[in-house]
């Protein structure tokens, strides 16, 4: 587990980690015209996205990490989120309740599939993913069906159904996210201490398929994951 960055707290945590995105991502578009960034859901990375939003520019394409099963008008909708924080000119969002989940899934990577080969990329440069108590990152729960699905390694895109919630949930694959050049968790909050904790010692849950991350803590998630003296 890589520890990138500690910040006093999300504020100082994300201008960090705005720094860090904005600098790599110069240099993808120096080099190659553009920049496809994925980016998560929840509440963790408005502060990010808000900060970002008169800093970007038509080089600039973005993706998302995963998206719930509702309308895009919806308040519990992760493209809704990123459209009134970040105001995306380039943004390709993941049309759920548009046909089937599986429908939405396949679509959905074949726009991925373009849009890569468009701009010349084997997959998203970077790629901003979240830390759940559980261990989840994107859509990437623990014992979830999406985890077992026989063409994971294939497939780019794919829905699940979380049981314990009766939702449904369009993410992108480990296959997918592993592709980007550089990937980064944002993990705030000391209720993020006992399962950095657990990482930490080795232990496998979802967030253990992505290829080295490199992860931007608070102090209270960092603090809190160290062993008690």
């Amino acid at each position: 587990m890589k520890i990138a960055d500690v910040g006093e707290d999300l504020i100082e945590i994300s201008k960090h980690l705005e720094d860090k995105l904005l600098h790599l991502s110069e240099k993808f578009i120096q080099n190659t015209g553009s920049c496809i960034i994925a980016l998560s859901g929840g509440n963790t990375p408005r502060t990010l996205y808000q900060s970002l939003r008169d800093k970007i520019n038509s080089h600039y394409f973005f993706i998302q990490v995963d998206e719930r099963w509702v309308n895009s008008s919806d308040k519990q909708s992760n493209s809704k989120m990123i459209f009134e924080t970040l105001h995306p000119q380039n943004f390709y969002r993941i049309p759920a309740q548009v046909g089937t989940p599986e429908d939405v899934a396949k679509s959905y990577e074949t726009t991925l599939r373009k849009l890569f080969i468009k701009l010349h990329k084997s997959g998203p440069d970077i790629v901003l993913l979240g830390l759940g108590e559980d261990g989840h990152t994107a859509s990437l729960f623990p014992n979830s069906s999406v985890l077992k699905h026989g063409e994971l390694a294939k497939r780019l895109v794919l829905h699940t159904i979380l049981e314990d919630q009766k939702s449904i949930r369009i993410t992108l694959t480990p296959t997918c996210i592993n592709l980007a050049t550089h990937k980064f968790v944002l993990a705030t909050g000391s209720n993020k201490g006992e399962i950095l904790r657990r990482i930490t010692q080795g232990e496998n849950y979802p967030i253990s398929l992505i290829n080295d991350p490199d992860y931007y803590l608070d102090k209270a998630a960092f603090s809190s994951m160290q062993p008690s003296s």
